[in-house]
């Protein structure tokens, strides 16, 4: 089957489905799904933020590089690997001697949210973003 276009319509669950309607999908331990059906308008704004934000952001996950660094067992090197950086430059983000640019304290949020024992500490800690902590974007 191949994957319908961002345009493409179907009927699913006696409705009009739409795949530039959907924002987010998971499946929670236990099973449960959950689905938000949102325009897509509304996600393309989720990750638009202000540079003050993108700052705060980096800052506190700089702040907490050690204990996620340490949740997960890694070595500097082994982490500045995944990302592609150095490992000196690793350190010096995470001894905040330099700050974390946008597009790193991206991928280190996907590196942590891809590890089961990081993913609920970066949201525990509020260093992935979502509406509470942002206001309400969508």
């Amino acid at each position: 089957m191949s994957t319908p276009s961002n345009n493409a319509e179907f009927s699913v669950f006696g409705g009009v489905f739409s795949w530039s309607n959907v924002l987010y999908e998971r499946v929670y331990p236990g099973g449960d799904l959950l689905i938000q059906f949102v325009g897509r308008d509304a996600y393309k704004q989720f990750w638009n933020f202000s540079k003050d934000e993108k700052e705060n952001l980096a800052t506190q996950l700089a702040i907490e590089l050690p204990a996620l660094r340490g949740k997960v067992g890694a070595s500097q090197e082994e982490i500045a690997s995944a990302v592609g950086i150095s490992r000196q430059t690793y350190s010096a983000y995470e001894n905040r001697t330099r700050p974390i640019p946008w597009s790193l304290y991206l991928a280190l949020l996907f590196y942590f949210d891809y590890i089961p024992s990081t993913h609920y500490m970066i949201r525990q800690l509020e260093l992935f973003p979502n509406e509470r902590s942002y206001g309400n974007k969508t």
